[in-house]
């Protein structure tokens, strides 16, 4: 099975466990650049959001290959941008991806295909999320989260938030799964996981009220040293 055929089952069983609301698949824009990138992200949010009432099923990466993130506000896209485009390029430094963030936010498929954007409650909700929800769900379906990671294989799982990264690192250890915590050299949490032979990072989520500059060269720095 492709890895698309095997995300395509790993829903319905999700949707059949999901406790209502509206459910929003996450799956691979082309499988094929996926299959072909030197590196992979997988990049780990809380959930989609969805504010319509009358709103019908989609999927999150129709939201992606639509571009639709493009008429979101707030920081939380900007900042996804910088921080995909800046591992998949060799870590450039911030100033040079800023001069170029217009440019780079306008031919994000020339590298999304080795991005996923993946929630961890696939069931939507408002524009501000509960973190005690979204913790909730996400060790309910914690198996089914740990399923689709190890589907997609990557080298890179970022963690948007710490509730986040304790639904991953709880399902891993709740499921006995082999992992090593570690810590980079400047601080930053992340966890090996063993078998898949990915690195768990815990970083906060995009909205943070950081300064993008230092949010962005923090990140890069760390990631470098690890990999």
């Amino acid at each position: 099975m492709t890895k698309t055929e095997q995300l395509e089952k790993l829903f319905r069983e999700w949707r059949s466990r999901s406790e209502g609301g509206l459910f929003v698949e996450d799956g691979l824009l082309s499988e094929k650049d996926w299959n072909q990138s030197g590196l992979r992200v997988v990049v780990l949010l809380k959930e989609p959001s969805e504010t319509n009432p009358n709103a019908t099923e989609w999927k999150y990466q129709d939201f992606i290959r639509n571009r639709q993130f493009l008429e979101e506000k707030g920081t939380t896209w900007p900042n996804l941008i910088r921080w995909t485009y800046g591992i998949l390029h060799g870590f450039p430094p911030f100033q040079e991806v800023e001069e170029n963030l217009h440019m780079i936010s306008n031919s994000t498929e020339r590298f999304f295909g080795s991005v996923c954007f993946v929630n961890v409650k696939k069931t939507a909700g408002s524009t501000r999320s509960n973190d005690e929800i979204v913790y909730q769900a996400g060790i309910n379906t914690g198996d089914l989260l740990l399923r689709q990671i190890h589907i997609l294989e990557p080298n890179i799982v970022l963690c948007c938030g710490s509730v986040v990264f304790r639904i991953v690192k709880d399902s891993l250890e709740n499921h006995e799964i082999p992992l090593e915590p570690k810590m980079t050299r400047g601080g930053l949490e992340r966890i090996w996981w063993n078998d898949l032979r990915a690195n768990i990072i815990h970083y906060h989520h995009p909205m943070a009220f950081y300064p993008k500059a230092m949010t962005y060269t923090y990140l890069m720095n760390e990631l470098k040293s690890i990999l």
